[in-house]
């Protein structure tokens, strides 16, 4: 899956750029939302069960990321707000990402 392009201005009206604008967050949250399932088998393929909440964009935080950054969670078992980048989101899309927990590792 490829992330979409961003819109450009170009010659269109600010109603015309506002939905390419609205169509191009809504693919960027699918496009993280679909890899980050992905990522979310394979460490559960691997063993990994839980993962550290991590908000990587302080400067764009949203009320999930702030109630959820450093907290521990399941692979297996989806806080009530969704897996970082799978879930709610305040922001046009989530720049949370998962860090996973692996035992015997500090």
């Amino acid at each position: 899956m490829t992330p979409p392009a961003l819109p450009k201005m170009g010659t269109k009206s600010s109603e015309e750029f506002a939905s390419d604008l609205s169509a191009y967050i809504a693919s960027m949250r699918s496009f993280f939302a679909h890899n980050a399932a992905i990522r979310r088998k394979e460490a559960l393929a691997i063993g990994i069960e839980e993962y550290r909440w991590v908000m990587s964009a302080p400067d764009v935080p949203c009320s999930v990321a702030l109630k959820n950054d450093g907290k521990i969670f399941r692979y297996d078992a989806s806080p009530p707000e969704g897996h970082p980048q799978e879930g709610k989101c305040d922001a046009d899309w989530c720049r949370c990402f998962p860090k996973a927990i692996v035992k015997g590792f500090s």
